[in-house]
């Protein structure tokens, strides 16, 4: 479950999605702008993970594909525009392993693992060093593969040596280094000790369309960490497929190819998954 600004999501075991509240710029996602009293049945199947922002929401299907809806302005929606929209919107070309909306902006990992932002940019909340709104995905300068990430006025990601680096708003010390000033630029605020969640997989191609055989090789930055993988869309658990010494997986037919890792002394990490179409 997540909840926004006067709204909230609610995410099914099954993958369906259900929202609730206010729904002013069509925040809910049911086609309207009617606000709900009570849960209604959004169109998306097969999500496995939400994320409510103050007036937007992402879902991110099973396959790493990421959907958007609700308020456009400063291009939150990642749709390379400011308009609204009231249903999910497939955003073009982003597959990600975990997503997160911030008051007007989001954030995402991506599959090769880069830190992916977008929206309102007027206090470096996108984290790519500039001052500047972003209406599609862009590169953060934030480090990759990050152990957690979070996204709202300021933007914040723990890597696996448990060092924390924030960027954006620092009006109320969001920070966490006792400074108050807003920067553009990810910056080491603070150190947690202790053994953080595994990182996600990464995939050395992108998720798409292709013509032949795929070779994708998987990784983790991770040290130690076993990789599992599987190939019908399931869930990768310890008990599914282990990925070989080459670090490859031939792909021949078209795939939803989804993996994860397992360290020992931390939580599973993330799941990295992807849609390969693949045309003999």
């Amino acid at each position: 479950m997540s909840a926004g600004w006067y709204h909230s999501v609610v995410l099914t075991a099954d993958g369906r999605v259900y929202t609730f509240g206010i729904n002013a710029n069509g925040r809910l996602g049911d086609g309207t702008t009617t606000d709900r009293y009570s849960p209604v049945l959004l169109s998306i199947t097969g999500i496995d993970a939400i994320a409510a922002g103050q007036e937007h929401t992402l879902a991110k299907r099973g396959d790493g594909r990421v959907y958007a809806w609700g308020q456009g302005s400063s291009g939150r929606l990642g749709l390379g525009n400011t308009a609204n929209a009231l249903v999910p919107t497939l955003i073009p070309g982003l597959s990600a392993a975990s997503i997160s909306a911030g008051f007007s902006n989001s954030m995402a990992v991506r599959t090769d693992g880069a830190v992916m932002t977008w929206g309102a940019n007027g206090a470096g909340q996108i984290g790519d060093t500039t001052f500047t709104d972003r209406t599609v995905p862009t590169v953060s300068a934030a480090p990759a593969s990050p152990s957690t990430m979070q996204i709202d006025t300021a933007g914040a990601v723990v890597t696996q040596s448990g060092a924390g680096y924030t960027w954006g708003y620092g009006s109320s010390y969001q920070h966490g280094d006792g400074t108050f000033t807003a920067r553009a630029t990810p910056t080491l605020a603070f150190t947690v000790p202790g053994a953080w969640a595994t990182a996600a997989p990464t995939f050395s191609v992108a998720p798409g369309s292709y013509s032949g055989t795929v070779i994708v090789t998987i990784a983790d930055s991770t040290s130690g960490a076993t990789i599992r993988y599987t190939t019908d869309g399931s869930t990768p658990t310890e008990a599914s497929s282990e990925l070989d010494v080459s670090g490859q997986v031939v792909l021949s037919s078209t795939t939803t190819l989804r993996a994860r890792a397992f360290a020992t002394g931390r939580a599973p990490s993330d799941v990295t998954a992807g849609l390969y179409t693949v045309t003999p």
